[in-house]
């Protein structure tokens, strides 16, 4: 049987990095629904693709997470440039925990 494990922290506003977490998960969620809606049409025009070529053996081409993270960085979408450029060195995760 597979087994998940979870990990759930509780940051209250009262915790000196509050706001900077809560920044942060705000743009990781923007992020990850950015993603999801590229994903997501990217599958409606395969679907496309796929009735339109029936009888032929052209492949469709599926989008990696270089050219993804590419083209988010590339964006003119500041709040998707931020969270994809940034990135939290050990000292700053060990002072987020509290180690």
């Amino acid at each position: 049987m597979l087994m998940l494990l979870t990990e759930k922290h509780q940051i209250k506003p009262s915790h000196l990095d509050f706001k900077e977490i809560d920044y942060i998960a705000f743009l990781s969620k923007n992020l990850y629904n950015a993603t999801l809606y590229v994903l997501r049409n990217q599958f409606f025009e395969y679907k496309k693709f796929k009735e339109i070529n029936k009888e032929t053996e052209a492949k469709f081409t599926w989008i990696s997470y270089y050219e993804l993270e590419r083209n988010f960085k590339k964006s003119k979408s500041d709040r998707l440039q931020s969270i994809t450029s940034q990135s939290l060195s050990t000292g700053d995760v060990t002072s987020f925990c509290n180690i």
